[in-house]
Parts: C-alpha cells; structure tokens; sequence
C-alpha cells in the first residue's frame, strides 16, 4: 500500500501542471500568451473599418479563445483556439461552417479581451 501511495503522490505534480496548462496559467491572456499578444498587436495596427474582438470562455472544462477578425463581415470565419493555438472550433465563413455546434449552449464564463 505504501508503493502504491508512493506513486500516486509522484503523479500528483504532473496532474497539477497539465490542469494548468489546459487553463493557460495567467490572468493576463493578452500579455502572456505569445500568439495571442501578437495577434493583439497586429489587431492593434489594423486601420480597416470592421471590429476585432477576442473573447475569452470555459468550453469542455478548458480556457479558450474566440477570434473575430472582422465582427459582422459576411463570410468572416469565428476561430475558437485553445491556449496553445490549437483550433477547436470554426465558425461562419464562405463554407458556413460550425464545427462545434454546441459551442454556444455550452461555452461559459464570457469575457472580452479585445474590441477594436
């Protein structure tokens, strides 16, 4: 019993850290996630006239983010990523998509980030 007690408290750090990882591990989104700093920069030297917006929400128990790079242009595709810039989700677009068709029933938390 004391092996098995041995082990399961040496997996407890890696646990820890995955859990972590799949919330990002920051109060900063925009600061300290790399992708997601760049791409606030390059929304940031956007003179065009249509609306960016980041938006952070819990979906499947992971911290993710919704990019809008043009808020109501037709045909503009909805990319939900997670924390390591991993496409989960696509929505709209010339094709229509949706990929994930439970995303608005079950994504929560709603917070923007970004609205430029």
């Amino acid at each position: 019993m004391k092996t098995l007690a041995t082990i399961l408290i040496g997996l407890l750090p890696v646990a820890c850290s995955k859990s972590d990882i799949s919330r990002c591990n920051t109060k900063g989104p925009l600061n300290d996630i790399p992708w997601l700093k760049e791409l606030k920069e390059q929304f940031d030297k956007d003179t065009g006239p249509y609306r960016q917006i980041i938006t952070q929400y819990t979906y499947q128990g992971e911290t993710v983010f919704l990019v809008d790079a043009c808020h109501l242009c037709s045909d503009a595709l909805q990319v939900v990523y997670d924390c390591e810039k991993n496409v989960l989700c696509e929505f709209g677009g010339i094709e229509g998509k949706n990929t994930c068709p439970d995303f608005k029933k079950k994504a929560t938390g709603k917070l923007v980030l970004y609205d430029k």
